[in-house]
């Protein structure tokens, strides 16, 4: 009786060791995986994606058949991320990673930090289940901004510097000065052609000669005294 509680013991403990060694083939170092979000910050309700990297740390073939991360607001032993019927070869000591693969944040995520971790559904090389967790990640929900969109503006305008402003208001000033003065002048031009008297004509007779300086007469002379 004895001999067979021992041996009823010995193979529940072997049978232990063997379902560990079956479900998980590798150990904490023996591979690493990580997430990148396209948002280091996501809010609640946003939708991201997350491509998927695995490294493998064993001379081993590795099949993997699900690669996603489990996060605090996730119910246990769920997995967000892709899975693959056919499954995908990581060679000994490789690496994969995967596509950009969508994740919705619920509405009902807190705000603030959340764990997270990366795990794997695969297959050993002698077809043996593999079940791997990372590490715990973090990641920050955060609020929705309320501030609004911008509404339409105008294209912002290079500001003139003083010298260029104070240059063209001298050119116009010039400009407004000699055109003011020019209409000026046409004015008194076509002023003085209207009210200029008309030229009288030259008389062109020929000038009265002087009369002649009148002739002395021979007057008498005096009577003389003389002897017959």
């Amino acid at each position: 009786m004895k001999a067979f509680q021992g041996v009823a013991i010995s193979i529940f403990f072997i049978s232990i060791f063997l379902c560990i060694s079956i479900v998980s083939a590798l150990g904490p170092n023996d591979a690493a995986a990580s997430a990148q979000w396209s948002n280091s910050s996501p809010q609640a309700g946003d939708t991201v994606t997350i491509r998927f990297s695995f490294q493998s740390n064993v001379p081993d073939t590795i099949q993997l058949y699900g690669i996603g991360i489990h996060a605090d607001w996730m119910p246990p032993n769920q997995l967000a991320g892709p899975r693959y019927t056919s499954g995908v070869t990581v060679i000994g000591r490789g690496s994969y990673t995967s596509d950009p693969y969508p994740i919705v944040i619920p509405s009902s995520a807190s705000l603030g930090t959340h764990t997270y971790f990366v795990g794997i559904d695969a297959k050993g090389a002698d077809g043996e289940e593999i079940i791997w967790d990372s590490a715990d990640y973090t990641i920050t929900i955060g609020t929705k901004s309320t501030t609004p969109p911008p509404t339409g503006s105008s294209p912002t305008k290079n500001p003139e510097k003083p010298t260029d402003r104070t240059t063209q208001l001298f050119f116009i000033a010039v400009t407004v000065i000699v055109i003011v003065v020019l209409v000026i002048l046409l004015m008194l031009r076509k002023k003085s052609k209207t009210t200029s008297p008309t030229a009288r004509p030259i008389n062109q007779q020929p000038p009265n000669n002087p009369p002649p300086p009148p002739t002395p007469k021979d007057e008498p002379s005096d009577p003389q005294d003389f002897t017959i």
